[in-house]
């Protein structure tokens, strides 16, 4: 079993940080970690989620209105019976008061799912109005796989538009998903501005969909590190 996975409490609510420790998956060098399995502010399954704090991480996710708050599945059958966060429409998103600042080296590793198709299928998205950050691929002109956007424009990404649960690993020469290597383009990544999960830049590009996990490195995987790493998540959720 992989170290930083087995040794914490499944669904510790609501404050866990884990700093000491910045291990995870087999690769050091861990400084934001997303878990569905900790640090939200509810138990409850179908639960709405005002609260998401990182394992690793400067400070939560938070959503104040209640119409704009994603729910909590306890046990997700998408994501080998683990919990995950799903936002069920185009106005859901948790927003952090920090910069995400991934600049130049970077890995990061995402295990979601796209319910419905929608123009980008942002995951990590800015607080502004500009589409920047990572998306899962949808019906937008060169969004038709994985991969970072810098205001609407995809910088890089795979090939593979789908609405399987997946694990993709993404880095500044490498995207991966499901432990197949999609794509080769050394790319540069600056992410400084405060992040929300479930979108990017506005209501047609959110994501529809689950997220169970993210996890940031502070280094750039090589295309046979990124494999290993999403083969070594796919331990835990059993995807493919």
């Amino acid at each position: 079993m992989f170290k930083g996975f087995n040794n914490k409490q499944q669904n510790g609510f609501p404050n866990l940080n884990f700093q000491g420790d910045r291990s995870a998956y087999g690769f050091s060098g861990v400084y934001f970690w997303l878990d569905a399995a900790f640090g939200l502010n509810t138990q409850t399954n179908l639960g709405a989620v005002s609260r998401w704090q990182p394992i690793i991480g400067r400070s939560a996710f938070e959503q104040g209105t209640a119409g704009n708050q994603p729910r909590f599945i306890l046990n997700d059958a998408n994501y080998n019976n683990l919990p995950s966060v799903e936002a069920q429409d185009n106005v859901r998103s948790l927003i952090a008061s920090f910069g995400l600042n991934l600049s130049g080296q970077f890995t990061v590793a995402i295990v979601s799912k796209v319910n419905n198709p929608r123009t980008m299928n942002g995951i990590i998205g800015v607080s502004s109005g500009s589409a920047f950050g990572i998306h899962d691929g949808g019906s937008g002109t060169g969004f038709n796989g994985f991969g970072f956007a810098v205001n609407n424009v995809a910088s890089f990404q795979g090939t593979t538009e789908s609405t399987n649960t997946r694990i993709k690993v993404i880095s500044s020469y490498s995207v991966v998903v499901n432990g197949v290597e999609e794509n080769t383009n050394a790319g540069f990544f600056q992410f400084i501005e405060y992040p929300r999960l479930f979108n990017i830049g506005g209501n047609t590009e959110n994501l529809n969909g689950s997220i169970a996990e993210i996890v940031a490195y502070n280094f750039a995987m090589t295309s046979a590190q990124c494999q290993s790493l999403s083969n070594n998540l796919n331990t835990k959720y059993a995807i493919y």
